[in-house]
């Protein structure tokens, strides 16, 4: 793939996608595990995915109210993933998020 910077100092996009990928990849560790009312503990994106892929909603209901988003809040803040916690906050249901 050939990529051409862009003026200005934007990121090309090889660098882009590495940026894209590190997020991704991100784990959490310890203490910064996301700990569902479910008894799962989650430490990665793909750890997130499917556990909302087959999460009862009453258990997202307990961590998304029209007040919270725990998900987003833990995306944004500890896998530092802003986009994404963007997204989640929007989502009105498991599946959806």
């Amino acid at each position: 793939m050939t990529t051409i910077a862009k003026k200005g100092g934007k990121k090309t996009g090889a660098k882009r996608d590495l940026k894209k990928a590190k997020r991704v990849l991100a784990r959490a560790e310890g203490a910064q595990c996301f700990w569902v009312t479910n008894g799962a503990i989650i430490s990665t994106l793909v750890d997130l995915s499917n556990l909302l892929g087959e999460m009862e909603t009453s258990v997202y209901r307990y961590h998304v109210t029209k007040d919270k988003n725990d998900f987003a809040d833990w995306v944004e803040f500890v896998l530092g993933d802003r986009e994404l916690a963007l997204a989640l906050r929007k989502a009105k249901q498991p599946k959806s998020a």
